[in-house]
């Protein structure tokens, strides 16, 4: 089992390579958005995107602080004994209360992912434009949304959890019945169903920083940034993941057609699809 020391530093170097990996996702989205439209037709999700990256990068930056400068502390798990005998001039009491506000500004975790929820949102509203039965289910997501983001702190664990996979349910129940009903082969339904449930996964992770903080929180105050961050770096890479995907398939696709051409034979690109054929 690694020691304490161990275990921060490992958090430290997760935390920065899930942000570098979040900066990967982010800008080939926007090189494949501002190439296909230009930079001045970029919609609210790209708006929305971008200040979801910046939430998220303060959110890192918060959870670097409490696990690498306040060693993990906070204002818990202390009992009044504790209190009254810790020397307001030690370092543990500057930790512990420095540790505290950073763990307030810390729920910035909840921001980035309504920020996202919103992205998706805008991005099915684009994605159905058209079909009237599912714009009535985005101007729906547009109402719940923003009564259901709740402050993610210790008291109402329990309904932050259920208001954010009860609103993932309804985000993904948007895309998943017009994909499963639609006439795409099965090998592109699939990738489909794949890329839109990943709310499944973001829902698992949720889960298990509820259950986190509620049976070990008190014990290890800098548990709940460690998941809040995994759950934001899960959310963020699932939420580009339609913006990325095409330039994906199309170097994928090049990949293929220059084999196929050195090698005197046709390659096979059907896999391809656009992503907006599935409106019904």
């Amino acid at each position: 089992m690694a020691s304490p020391e161990e275990a921060a530093n490992q958090f430290i170097l997760e935390v920065w390579a899930l942000q570098g990996v979040a900066y990967l996702v982010v800008g080939p989205r926007y090189f494949h958005r501002a190439r296909t439209l230009g930079w001045q037709k970029l919609a609210w999700d790209d708006a929305l995107m971008l200040l979801a990256t910046i939430v998220y990068t303060a959110e890192s930056v918060m959870g670097y602080l409490v696990v690498a400068y306040w060693k993990g502390l906070a204002n818990n798990a202390m009992t009044d004994e504790q209190r009254a005998t810790l020397d307001p001039d030690s370092q543990e009491y500057m930790q512990r209360v420095n540790g505290f506000k950073t763990h307030v500004v810390g729920m910035l975790y909840n921001t980035v992912l309504w920020l996202l929820k919103g992205c998706w949102a805008v991005y099915y509203a684009r994605l159905t434009d058209g079909v009237h039965r599912m714009t009535l289910m985005v101007k729906g997501a547009y109402v719940i949304i923003p009564p259901t983001c709740e402050p993610a702190i210790s008291t109402v664990q329990t309904v932050f959890v259920v208001m954010n996979t009860l609103t993932d349910f309804y985000l993904m129940a948007i895309p998943l019945p017009t994909v499963w009903m639609s006439k795409l082969p099965y090998r592109k339904r699939l990738v489909l169903f794949i890329m839109f449930g990943g709310g499944f996964l973001e829902m698992a992770f949720g889960i298990l920083r509820c259950v986190a903080v509620l049976t070990l929180g008190n014990t290890d105050p800098a548990l709940s940034g460690y998941w809040s961050v995994r759950e934001s770096f899960v959310s963020f890479v699932l939420t580009n993941m339609p913006m990325v995907y095409p330039l994906v398939k199309s170097f994928y696709e090049k990949g293929l057609s220059s084999v196929g051409s050195k090698g005197g034979t046709k390659a096979d690109i059907s896999i391809g699809y656009r992503i907006g054929s599935i409106r019904g």
